[in-house]
Parts: C-alpha cells; structure tokens; sequence
C-alpha cells in the first residue's frame, strides 16, 4: 500500500487539450483504412476518431478486397504498397467489379512522391493521394473533398405535428425510399423511361420535406431527363440515398435518447 499526499487542484491546473482544428462532421460515414502496418492504421484510425465516423481496418489487400465485397462504405483510405495484393490491384479489381463499392472513392496513402507512382494510382481508378507521414489537415481536406454527405432537416415534419408523427414518418421515409431505389434500378436496367420518370417524381417530395436539396437536385434532373448520361449516376443516387437512410437512422436514435 502506497498512500501520496495531494493538495487539492483547481481548473487552472489541468492542462489543455489539443483539439484538431476544422474537423469534419463524419458522423453516420462508414470509413475503410487498410494499411498493413499496425502502426499507421493506428494513426489513421486516430485523427479520424475526432470526427465521428464508422471505422473499419483491413490488414492486407486481399482482407480489403473481402470485405469490399460484402459490405458498403463510403470512402476508403488505401496503402498502395502491400505484400500480396497491393493497393492498386484492389482498387482495379474494385472498379471491375459490379459491388456497391465499384464507385467509392478511394484514397492512395502512400510514402512515394514520384510522378511514376501517381500515374499508376491514376489508372488503378484511385481518386486521390495522401502522402505519409499522415498530415491531419490533409487527410480532413482530401476525405471532404470527395465525400458526399446528407444532412437533413426536421422543421417541416416538426411544424405539422408532434414528435410521434415525426418518428412515423421518418420511419415511412426510410422504407418508401429503400422500396423506391430498388423500383428505380430495376426501371434503369430495363430503360424503362416512363417508369424512370414516375419514380424520381415519387421521390422528390418527401426528399424535399426533409432538406435533401441535393438528392432532389438529382432526382429532378432524371425526372427531366428520363435516362442517366452514366452508369456511375445511378450508383451516385445510390450512394447519396444511402447516405440519407444513415442521417435518418442518427436521428430516430438522438430522439430515443432523448427520452433515456
């Protein structure tokens, strides 16, 4: 037993802590690092626990290419050089295959600087480089800059009723909208063009009752144009709608909370 005598402190005597500047607001974003050094997903996993976001670690190419396979992010944070596969292998192994992640964005980390290496990150369909050592500011920078976020807004739903009707119809947005997407990508298969345009019209409203102005952006240029200029269209609407059911989800939780 070892007993210390302590004076009693004050709020002066605690020291500061250092709170990274202009951090994003990840909350709901589902978020793959792999790197297979402990050490750097360490790192990584770090400046990104400011913000929020769901994190999920691979320790090799071929663990990252498993799990792009069965599940669905948002972006992903790649180290290109790796025994086995490497970083670009799975990323061109990704954009040729037809998962929900053939579109993610996909970050390159690497140590290299030299313009050979960013050609092949460039034709491995990487979207953008992060040098190492991991500099915070950058790594925020580059994620925000090709991250698409949804945000929505409860003051039309609140002002027509109270805070059970709001629940109920978050939760009729949810499933309409998960009903309607899959509608929408059989009609897109199909170019069905009148059933293209008879659904994004369905969608908009409700998008637009709870300020997804830029999923109602989007519906409303297929509305107009009936057909997509790009596969990768449909996979955006998909991304972005996913995005949305996860906003939707965060605040049916904060007002469970809410009540304890």
């Amino acid at each position: 037993t070892v007993l210390i005598k302590l004076g009693i402190g004050s709020d002066t005597d605690l020291a500061e802590v250092s709170v990274p500047e202009s951090i994003p607001d990840l909350e709901s974003v589902k978020i793959l690092i792999v790197d297979d050094q402990p050490f750097n997903l360490e790192v990584a996993t770090n400046l990104l626990g400011y913000t929020g976001a769901a994190i999920t670690t691979a320790a090799s190419g071929e663990q990252a290419l498993e799990l792009l396979n069965t599940e669905s992010f948002d972006i992903v944070l790649m180290d290109i050089q790796m025994p086995g596969l490497s970083g670009t292998e799975v990323s061109r192994k990704t954009r040729n295959s037809t998962s929900l992640n053939r579109n993610v964005p996909i970050i390159a980390l690497t140590a290299g600087n030299t313009s050979e290496g960013e050609k092949d990150i460039n034709e491995a369909g990487m979207n953008g480089i992060v040098f190492k050592p991991v500099e915070k500011e950058r790594l925020y920078r580059v994620i925000s800059k090709f991250l698409v976020t949804q945000r929505i807004q409860l003051d039309s739903l609140q002002s027509l009723g109270d805070e059970a009707f709001v629940i109920r119809m978050l939760n009729l947005f949810e499933e309409n909208i998960r009903n309607d997407l899959e509608e929408l990508k059989i009609a897109f298969a199909e170019q069905d063009l009148n059933r293209i345009q008879a659904l994004t019209h369905k969608m908009i409203p409700p998008c637009r009752h709870l300020g997804l102005y830029d999923l109602v952006e989007m519906l409303k240029d297929m509305e107009s144009s009936g057909h997509i200029r790009d596969p990768a269209d449909l996979r955006k609407l998909e991304h972005m709608i996913h995005m949305a059911i996860r906003a939707v989800a965060r605040e049916l939780t904060t007002i469970s909370l809410s009540h304890g």
